[in-house]
C-alpha cells in the first residue's frame, strides 16, 4: 500500500484541554490516554458524548498513525456535536498518518494459464482492484486508451447495432458491460444476447439497463459513438488488467513488469461508505472537525446490479426513474453546520469522494487532496430541489478552498471535479483541478431562467487544466440557470483538448448554459482551449477582461463584453490555484 504523507502542521491548541487518543494497537478497555489509547473511533465517541454539554474548551480525539481497517461505516450524529461554541475534533497525531480503509487485502496468489495469476476471493464482489496503491484496469477491449465505434441505435427494437463479428464466444456474456460515451453522459450496459445480421450485430441489453439507455434525449443516441467492452476473461490480454470470475470466486490478474504478487499489497474495496456525518433537520450535527486523516478504498456495486446511466454530471437513473440517484460517496455529510473538513486525503475510491448532501450551512472544506477516484471529487447539494419546502434543507454559506483534485472520473467519466446544485453563498476558491474526463467546476441545476435558491456564488482564483479529456459538452467552469450575483473571476483555465473519442458538442473554458443569467465573468485567463466562452440560452451576463473566442447560441441575449485597461494576465496566472500555505499538496501530485 502506498501511503501519501505531507507535513501537516497540527499543533495542539492551547485552549483544548480535553484529549483522547486512539491507536490501531490500542485497546478499547484502556482509558484513551496517550500512553494507553483506545483502539476504535467508536470507543472514542462514547467517551466524548457525555462531556459535550458542559464543554468549556475543544475536545480533541487524536488518531495515532497506522491503518484503521473498517468493518463498517464510521457514523456520527447530533450526539457527537460540539457545544457551547467549542469544537469536537478528530485528527491525526502531528507528524503521523492515520488511514481509514474500507479495503480488503487479497492474498494466496497462484500462477494460472497464459502468464496469469489467480486468487480465491470468496463471496467478495468488487469493481476496483489496486496493486501497491496503483489502480489496475478491469479487463476491457480494446485496451486503453482506444475505443470502438458503434454503428447506430435501433430505436424500434431498442437494440444497439455494432459492426458484424464484434462479439466472440465470450464465456460469460451476461457479465460483460458495454461502456458508451454519449456526449456528456456515460452508459455501462450489461449485455443479454446478440443477433448477427448482414447489416450489423444487434445487441440486446439486460433490464433495467435497456430501458434506462433509451430514456431521455434522442439526441444523445448518435451514430458512431465511442464504446468499449469490459469485464470478460477473454479481455485479459494486457499487463495490469484483472477479471473477477464470480462463478468460481476467483480473481485473475496479469502482473505488470516487476510485480511480485507474493509480496504485493493487493486491495479491493469491501465498504461503500467510510464516513457518514448525518443529523436531521431538527437535530443537525454541528461544531465537528476532521483534520489530517486519510480515507481510502471504498467501492460501489450498483452498476454491476442494474447498469449505469447518467442524466448529467453524476446524477443517475436508478431503476427506470430519471435522475433518481447519485454515484455512491465515500464521505458524506447531511444536516450539518459549523463543520470543518481540512487537510484530509481521499484516494483509491470506487465512487465520489465527498458529498455535502442537504441541510448544509457554514461548512468549510479546505486543503484536502482528492486523487484516484472513480467518480467526482466534491458534490454539494445532491437533493437537487429548486426550492425545498423546508428551509432547513438548503445548502448555503459553504467554503470549498485550496483543494487539490486530480485523476477523477476514472470509471464514471461524466463526473465533475466540484459539482454544486441549488446552492447559495458558496465560495469555490483557489482549488487546483486537473486530469479529469469532464467538467472541472459545475455550479447550478434546473435549466431555468426563473429565480431559485441559486446565487450569489463565487468561483474565484481556481486553476483548471487537462479537463474534458474524454467527454464533450462541458468546460473548465460550467453553469446552469439564473444565479444573480454569481461571480467567475481570476480563474486560470488552460490546456483543454478535444479527445478524438468525444462527441461533437462544444468544449470551452467557460460555459454558461441553459438559463444562466446574472453572472459576472471577470479577469479570467483562458489559454489553449477549443473555445473561450460559450453562451447557450444564457442572457444578461457580463464578461469583463476575459479575453478569448466566444460564441452565443440558441437565444442568448443582452450579454455584455468589456475590456478595461491595466488588467494583468500574469498576475492571474501567478495567483490562481492553491495559495502558498497549501502548495505542499503538490508534493505528491
Amino acid at each position: 500500500m502506498v501511503i501519501w504523507v505531507c507535513a501537516i502542521p497540527l499543533p495542539l491548541a492551547s485552549h483544548a484541554s480535553v484529549f483522547f487518543y486512539v491507536s490501531p494497537t490500542g485497546d478499547d478497555r484502556n482509558p484513551g490516554t496517550e500512553t494507553a489509547p483506545f483502539r476504535s473511533i467508536a470507543r472514542a465517541q462514547t467517551a466524548v458524548r457525555p462531556l459535550t454539554d458542559t464543554m468549556t474548551s475543544d475536545i480533541t480525539v487524536v488518531l495515532r498513525g497506522g491503518l484503521y481497517q473498517l468493518a463498517d461505516t464510521v457514523r456520527f450524529d447530533h450526539r457527537d456535536s460540539g457545544m457551547n461554541g467549542f469544537q469536537v475534533i478528530y485528527r491525526s497525531f502531528s507528524g503521523e498518518h492515520a488511514a481509514l480503509s474500507g479495503g480488503h487485502r487479497i492474498t494466496g496468489w497462484a500462477t494460472a494459464q497464459n502468464g496469469l495469476f489467480l486468487a480465491n476471493v470468496g463471496p467478495n464482489r468488487f469493481r476496483q482492484l489496486y496493486v501497491n496503491g496503483v489502480r489496475a484496469t478491469r479487463a476491457r477491449t480494446p485496451n486503453m486508451p482506444d475505443f470502438f465505434r458503434l454503428l447506430r441505435w435501433d430505436e424500434g427494437t431498442q437494440r444497439i447495432v455494432i459492426a458484424p463479428n464484434s462479439i466472440a464466444s465470450w464465456s460469460n456474456l451476461p457479465s460483460v458491460e458495454m461502456v458508451i460515451m454519449k456526449q456528456w453522459t456515460q452508459n455501462n450496459l450489461r449485455v443479454e444476447s446478440f443477433l448477427e445480421r448482414e447489416e450489423g450485430l444487434f445487441i440486446q441489453l439486460r433490464e433495467p439497463d435497456r430501458t434506462k439507455a433509451f430514456l431521455g434525449h434522442l439526441s444523445l443516441r448518435l451514430d458512431a459513438q465511442s464504446y468499449f467492452f469490459e469485464n470478460a476473461f477473454e479481455f485479459l490480454d494486457s499487463s495490469g488488467e484483472w477479471y473477477l470470475q464470480t462463478s468460481t470466486e476467483e480473481v485473475f490478474y496479469r502482473a505488470r513488469e516487476g510485480e511480485d504478487l507474493s509480496q504485493a499489497m493487493i486491495i479491493t474495496p469491501h465498504l461503500e461508505q467510510l464516513l457518514e456525518v448525518r443529523g436531521t433537520a431538527g437535530k443537525p450535527v454541528h461544531h465537528l472537525s476532521f483534520i489530517g486523516l486519510t480515507f481510502e478504498y471504498a467501492g460501489w456495486m450498483e452498476p454491476t446490479e442494474e447498469g449505469f446511466v447518467v442524466s448529467q454530471a453524476d446524477a443517475i437513473y436508478q431503476g427506470t426513474t430519471s435522475s433518481a440517484g447519485r454515484v455512491a460517496v465515500a464521505v458524506a455529510f447531511a444536516h450539518v453546520h459549523h463543520i470543518q473538513f481540512e487537510r484530509n486525503t481521499l484516494q483509491h475510491l470506487g465512487g465520489t469522494g465527498l458529498v455535502l448532501h442537504t441541510g448544509i450551512t457554514d461548512v468549510q472544506v479546505i486543503g484536502n487532496r482528492f486523487r484516484d477516484l472513480s467518480g467526482s471529487g466534491i458534490v454539494i447539494d445532491s437533493l437537487l430541489e429548486t426550492r425545498p419546502l423546508d428551509p432547513r434543507l438548503v445548502c448555503q454559506n459553504i467554503l470549498i478552498a485550496n483543494n487539490l483534485i486530480t485523476d477523477i472520473g476514472l470509471d464514471y467519466r461524466s463526473s465533475v471535479g466540484i459539482f454544486a446544485g441549488f446552492v447559495s453563498n458558496t465560495n469555490i476558491e483557489h482549488n487546483d483541478i486537473h486530469d479529469a474526463p469532464y467538467t472541472g467546476i459545475s455550479v447550478g441545476w434546473g435549466w431555468t431562467d426563473k429565480d431559485t435558491l441559486l446565487g450569489p456564488n463565487r468561483i474565484i482564483g481556481n486553476r483548471i487544466f487537462r479537463v474534458m479529456t474524454t467527454m464533450a459538452d462541458g468546460a473548465g467552469i460550467y453553469t446552469l440557470s439564473k444565479q444573480s450575483g454569481t461571480t467567475i473571476q481570476d480563474n486560470y483555465i488552460y490546456d483543454l483538448f478535444r479527445s478524438p473519442w468525444a462527441g461533437n458538442a462544444p468544449i470551452s473554458a467557460i460555459y454558461l448554459d441553459e438559463g444562466s443569467a446574472g453572472i459576472t465573468v471577470a479577469n479570467n485567463v483562458l489559454e489553449r482551449v477549443p473555445l473561450g466562452i460559450f453562451l447557450h440560452r444564457a442572457s444578461e451576463n457580463t464578461i469583463v477582461n476575459t479575453v478569448g473566442t466566444y460564441e452565443e447560441r440558441n437565444g442568448s441575449r443582452n450579454n455584455t463584453f468589456h475590456l478595461e485597461p491595466g488588467h494583468s494576465l500574469d498576475a492571474v496566472r501567478l495567483r490562481a490555484g492553491l495559495e502558498p500555505s497549501f502548495r505542499d499538496l503538490h508534493s505528491h501530485d
